[in-house]
């Protein structure tokens, strides 16, 4: 397997529902954090920085989500208004499977 190689997932949303997800590189998984990150500056002028994890969220799910298939999905493109249009019982364990395929390829992967 190639570094280069994209590593991709279909999470089953129910018995109709597929979406499927790809692993973040590391310029897609930086952006994600550059978007999210909030700077504040005391009045000592320290600056500090806080993630603000709605915002972290929905810029994984935008970058990770690469395609969807099932009824309810029809006449729907992958973009982030339609992202932000699904309900939470959709995204959640979408959001679940990409934290976990963040965490690197698993064992039977790297043997591959």
């Amino acid at each position: 397997m190639s570094f280069y190689d994209k590593q991709t997932m279909r999470v089953k949303i129910d018995e109709d529902h597929t979406i499927t997800i790809q692993r973040l590189s590391y310029g897609q998984r930086q952006r994600c954090i550059s978007v999210a990150a909030i700077a504040k500056v005391d009045e000592n002028r320290q600056e500090t920085m806080t993630i603000d994890p709605g915002r972290l969220s929905i810029e994984r799910l935008v970058y990770g989500i690469i395609a969807w298939e099932g009824p309810g999905f029809e006449g729907r493109v992958v973009n982030r208004e339609n992202i932000e249009d699904l309900p939470p019982e959709v995204l959640d364990p979408v959001t679940a499977a990409l934290s976990n395929f963040d965490d690197g390829p698993s064992e039977s992967q790297k043997k591959a």
